[in-house]
């Protein structure tokens, strides 16, 4: 039977019998095809009470009598399914999606241009139906929004711009993820509480933080979730800090290394007491002995002086040395003063130990005695005759 070429209607023949018949399945077709609004896209099955006149979509995973009717028009008509093959160009509106998509050739896609596997581009900004909105790429009901494109763009109108991402309670993660094969490499956000979190992963499994800034505090944790100063440093691993101009530390058996360029200082400490102290491991909960160093003792006020201090469980700080920043370079030893100790076999070079250094010598002739470099020989303090 000859039929139209766009529609498929077919023809009443000029000596054809029962005329009716003809046109009235050419009637049912324009009444399932003509303003084509069909109720659902994604059935892979018929529904169980369809209505006379119901329109579908078949679904890419069709089974049962759908089955070979893939993205063809489903429509139910005298008690019975008839599927309907699409042209290119035609437009059907998806009722449970409010959108409008335009067959072509291969899949059904959104009437604004785009395809995607199964069911092409997804584009839907209506809440009531979980709006998604798919560019070059296919949204789904965790990715709303969905791009595909070698960057994006989000620019101003006229001065500030900000990306605002939310979240519901503390606990929740409102977060920016990098992901490598949509595997996570990389996080930063607020992830599970309020504080600024940074975090990377090798394998999108196990997880490193890097930094915790505290929301309420604005310390920085590193390699420490609690920090407890304006810069906390957590480390279980032998090297802490590196700061100078190599790629690797100097001496693998240091924590830290602070290495000048040229004749710039490593380092300046200023403001405060000026201190640094020195305390075992093994008594930093309990301190019973320590040693500081710096423009005072701890606890007294800073001077232009350089003082030596000790810590002792009974005695408290004491002050050991102090240098006194004069014209005199004054060294004031506060408390008994012990000389190296060597015998007359052993004792170092007297030049190179330069003249008025000081040694005591435990086996000179008359017996032990301090003895001083003159810059050639080691010289008896009492007499000054040659040791």
């Amino acid at each position: 039977m000859a039929k139209t070429p766009h529609l498929n209607l077919p023809y009443i023949s000029a000596a054809q019998a029962q005329k009716h018949v003809t046109h009235n399945e050419a009637l049912r077709a324009l009444d399932a095809i003509v303003h084509l609004s069909v109720l659902d896209r994604d059935l892979s099955t018929p529904p169980i009470s369809p209505n006379e006149g119901d329109r579908y979509l078949v679904a890419s995973n069709a089974i049962e009598e759908r089955s070979g009717q893939e993205q063809s028009i489903a429509a139910f008509q005298d008690g019975a399914w008839v599927f309907y093959t699409p042209n290119t160009g035609w437009l059907a509106w998806i009722v449970d999606e409010a959108i409008l998509v335009g067959w072509d050739g291969s899949n059904w896609v959104v009437s604004s241009g785009g395809s995607g596997s199964g069911g092409g581009a997804s584009v839907n900004l209506n809440p009531a139906t979980g709006g998604v909105v798919g560019v070059n790429a296919t949204a789904d009901a965790t990715n709303r929004l969905s791009v595909n494109s070698p960057a994006t763009l989000f620019n101003h109108e006229g001065d500030d711009h900000k990306i605002k991402v939310n979240k519901n309670t503390n606990s929740d993660t409102a977060s920016v993820l990098f992901q490598t094969g949509f595997s996570g490499r990389a996080e930063f956000g607020l992830t599970g509480d309020d504080n600024f979190h940074m975090k990377v992963s090798p394998d999108g499994s196990n997880w490193t933080e890097g930094m915790v800034i505290d929301g309420s505090t604005a310390q920085i944790g590193i390699g420490s979730n609690t920090p407890d100063a304006s810069l906390h440093i957590k480390a279980a691993d032998s090297k802490v800090l590196y700061i100078g101009p190599n790629d690797t530390f100097v001496n693998e058996n240091h924590q830290m290394e602070i290495i000048g360029v040229g004749n710039r200082t490593p380092l300046m400490i200023a403001g405060g007491s000026g201190l640094i102290e020195f305390w075992k491991e093994t008594e930093i909960a309990s301190l019973t002995a320590a040693v500081s160093f710096g423009m005072a003792m701890p606890g007294q006020p800073v001077g232009d002086d350089f003082v030596v201090s000790g810590y002792s469980n009974t005695l408290g700080w004491q002050e050991l040395i102090r240098i006194k920043n004069n014209s005199e370079k004054t060294v004031v030893m506060q408390g008994p003063v012990s000389l190296g100790s060597y015998s007359t076999a052993s004792l170092p070079s007297a030049s190179n130990s330069g003249a008025g250094a000081m040694v005591f010598v435990t086996d000179a002739s008359g017996g032990a005695i301090p003895a001083f470099s003159d810059g050639t020989n080691w010289l008896r303090c009492s007499d000054r005759s040659i040791i």
